[in-house]
Formats: structure tokens, sequence, C-alpha cells
């Protein structure tokens, strides 16, 4: 006889749930909610990007590194105004599309809609240029999007 297997009763077929019913112990697992499933720190979005990118390097100082970085993806919220500047008395006021505050954790949430909107704005390259090249707050991005 087999070790003891788990299986989701609700998955199983008639059949199988007839064949089960002849055992004593069934388990029932409850989902959990989970706070900002979906959500990705600033860290995260840099490898997705880097990597939708195709994993770009560049020559900075003599090194070999990657294209894109904190300091880029710092342009581009800034360039696109996804969420307010650092330290802002209202950090709430962000583009929910792409960016949501965590006041209980004092920190900003990004979405897959947002790593989307980068890798598909950056692999233009004149356009990734101008975010590397300019510090300033460019075209925005509608925020009821």
């Amino acid at each position: 006889m087999p070790p003891i297997q788990f299986v989701n009763y609700d998955k199983l077929s008639e059949e199988d749930k007839r064949q089960v019913s002849q055992f004593g112990a069934l388990v029932k697992f409850k989902e959990v909610p989970v706070s900002n499933l979906d959500m990705f720190r600033a860290g995260d979005v840099v490898e997705m990007i880097q990597t939708d990118l195709g994993n770009p390097k560049v020559e900075r100082a003599g090194k070999s590194v990657d294209k894109f970085n904190l300091t880029i993806h710092t342009r581009c919220w800034r360039r696109y105004k996804v969420r307010p500047p650092s330290r802002s008395s209202t950090p709430q006021e962000t583009n929910g599309k792409f960016c949501v505050y965590d006041k209980r954790h004092n920190a900003y949430g990004y979405t897959q809609a947002w790593v989307e909107f980068l890798v598909g704005k950056l692999k233009d390259q004149a356009e990734f240029d101008t975010v590397c090249k300019n510090n300033q707050v460019g075209s925005a991005v509608n925020k009821s999007s």
C-alpha cells in the first residue's frame, strides 16, 4: 500500500469520490487571504524588466553592469508620474494601475501592468536613452487608467 497521499476532494471525479469514501480521513484546505499578493517591490520590478529586455549590459565605470537598475526605475516612475516623490506628505497619490502605497510598511508596491508598460516603453532605444539622460519629469501617464 502506498504512503499517505493528499488529494483535493473537490477536484475528484464522481467515481474517485466513491472510492475515497471508504477512507476515514479527508483534508480540507483553507484559503487564507494574502495582502499585496500581486504586488512587486522595486527590486523585483528591476529584475523582471532587466530579464524581459533580454538582460542587456552596459559599461559603467569600467564594469559591465545591468542596463536597467534601480536608478533607471526611479527615473521611470518620476517620468511617467506613477507615484509621488520620496517623503511626500501624500504618498497615497499614485497611479493605481501601476503602483499602490502600503501605509503599514511605508512602501510602494508595483503591478504587473507597470512592468509590462515599462518593457514596452524601454524596448524603444530612443525612449530608454531619454529616461537615462533626463532626470526631469516628462510625459504623464493618465492617473484614471
